[in-house]
């Protein structure tokens, strides 16, 4: 019995909710990925939702710049930001496995989570 009956409507049993959480540190990379996830999951005609935007991280490094510590005190400041995104997936395995064939930019980092 793979199929039930719930309310007028035919539900699988086998669809999961699928959480795709994405993180690169250039925005126009994690906006193509995204694009590129969400146009094949429509096409396949799978129920979207995202992406959702996360908290960006911060990562700042203040250093001197004279290795040796002489000389004036002057400092130099660095900073890397984290962009992160989630889409979420109600579908089945096999259909996952076809969104997620895409051809990933170097940094941009892709994890598949199983909801129950």
């Amino acid at each position: 019995m793979a199929d039930i009956k719930e309310k007028g409507k035919e539900v699988d049993q086998n669809v999961q909710r699928f959480r795709i959480t994405i993180s690169c540190t250039k925005l126009a990379s994690i906006e193509q990925v995204t694009n590129e996830i969400i146009r094949n999951a429509k096409d396949q005609s799978i129920k979207v939702q995202g992406p959702v935007r996360m908290p960006n991280k911060n990562l700042n490094i203040t250093c001197r710049r004279t290795p040796c510590g002489n000389g004036s005190k002057t400092w130099d400041k660095f900073e890397m930001r984290i962009y992160k995104r989630y889409i979420d997936l109600d579908c089945v395995n096999e259909q996952v496995k076809q969104v997620t064939a895409i051809k990933l930019p170097s940094g941009v980092d892709v994890n598949v989570i199983v909801n129950k």
